[in-house]
């Protein structure tokens, strides 16, 4: 399955149990393993990626994205998953998507601020930017 996958961009198993890991240790709520073009056979594939190799406490997701792309990882617990998706929406102003995602991903709300800091006087979209 590696060599198909690898055309997908998908991350190699021990980058993956890597991820697992971290999960399982409770160090973090979710892992955002990678991305990858979304179609039904490459997510197929990669969700059959990610739950082979997941362990008893890693929750494997794969997250289609609605604008081509598709995310794939592990959380601990399945409202980390409902979250991640929801915010990933376009519904949502993409500030509170940062610090949505900061928050999972087990930055310290300081991080957060300082991100948010550092960033606040763009406030418009860069045409470099695809929406």
């Amino acid at each position: 399955m590696g060599n198909i996958l690898d055309k997908y961009g998908c991350a190699s198993d021990e980058v993956i149990r890597e991820h697992a890991d971290l999960i399982s240790r409770g160090v973090r709520s979710i892992a955002i393993i990678g991305q990858f073009k979304a179609n039904p056979d490459a997510m197929l594939l990669v969700a059959t990626k990610v739950e082979t190799l997941a362990p008893a406490e890693a929750i494997p997701f794969v997250i289609d994205k609605q604008d081509g792309l598709a995310i794939y990882g592990y959380a601990r617990k399945s409202w980390a998953i409902d979250l991640l998706q929801w915010a990933s929406s376009e519904n949502i102003p993409q500030k509170q998507r940062d610090r949505i995602l900061g928050l999972l991903l087990g930055y310290s709300v300081e991080s957060i601020a300082e991100y948010c800091e550092k960033n606040s006087g763009r406030c418009f979209q860069s045409p470099l930017i695809s929406a």
